[in-house]
């Protein structure tokens, strides 16, 4: 709810109830720009974050300086423009996202889940006249685990790679080790790169940590203590250092994880 409130206040378009639907062009005459310079956003505005967890604006900024871009996977024209757009520029600053800065992309629409990752990549591909099958889809989403950046890297390579329609789970399990190299170089490698040699051992640790059984890979910080064989109490500088950095978050107390999917599984291969 608290998505469809703040797009409603940033976008200035009226929430309508009406007998018949407005055509596009009744919609448009009604939105508008409202700006709001030096006001402040509520941080304890609630969220769902990827992994169903409910957080506040407040936990995902963590008192850092935040961008705050609001999307939404069906958007069918401005957002995956923006989105790339943003990636692009965000490369050019000279402060590190995550670390110096939060970036948050929030989806307008509080009914997107799981199955909205997969028409970000079905409908592309049916405009070339092509589709996943549903088990392609399947293989997309636990490759990528849902998050954008990876579909986006994904699709590209399975695209590439595919020798015809449909695209199939086998497909992807051809063009993941491709799609792997070029995030363990671009992306992995690059967030591994930013951390101290403590700081290191400590997500190595975290990965070494990992039973597999956490949906999100979460492990305890004592586990973590007990791969390192220190106390969990003098590892408290790498673990708070990693979550300011933006490359782990604590969901719970006592219990730390990766911010994005798969990082620890490129750590187990790579570190």
């Amino acid at each position: 709810m608290s998505r469809l409130i703040l797009a409603a206040g940033v976008l200035g378009l009226p929430l309508l109830v009406t007998a018949q639907p407005p055509t596009p062009s009744q919609t448009l005459d009604r939105v508008g720009v409202e700006q709001r310079i030096g006001e402040r956003v509520p941080l304890d505005l609630r969220f769902t974050d990827r992994h169903g967890d409910s957080v506040t604006l407040g936990n995902l900024i963590d008192g850092k300086p935040a961008l705050l871009q609001l999307a939404w996977y069906d958007c069918p024209n401005l957002c995956d423009l923006s989105l790339r757009r943003l990636g692009s520029r965000l490369s050019e600053v000279k402060f590190q996202p995550g670390e110096d800065f939060r970036v948050i992309t929030v989806s307008i629409d509080p009914r997107e889940g799981a199955d909205a990752a997969d028409r970000a990549l079905a409908a592309p591909a049916a405009e070339e006249d092509a589709e996943f099958t549903p088990e392609g889809l399947e293989a997309m989403y636990a490759a990528t685990g849902g998050y954008p950046y990876f579909i986006q890297a994904y699709g590209k390579t399975v695209w590439d790679l595919a020798p015809r329609s449909p695209i199939t789970a086998d497909d992807v399990a051809v063009a993941a080790p491709e799609a792997e190299r070029e995030l363990a170089v671009g992306f992995f490698g690059s967030r591994y790169e930013r951390a101290t040699p403590a700081e290191r051992d400590y997500l190595r640790a975290m990965a070494d940590a990992d039973s597999g059984e956490d949906p999100v890979g979460a492990v305890a910080t004592a586990d973590v203590a007990a791969v390192l064989g220190k106390k969990p109490q003098s590892l408290s500088p790498a673990r708070d250092a990693l979550l300011k950095k933006g490359l782990i978050y604590s969901g719970e107390r006592g219990r730390i994880a990766f911010t994005v999917p798969h990082f620890g599984r490129y750590l187990r291969d790579h570190a």
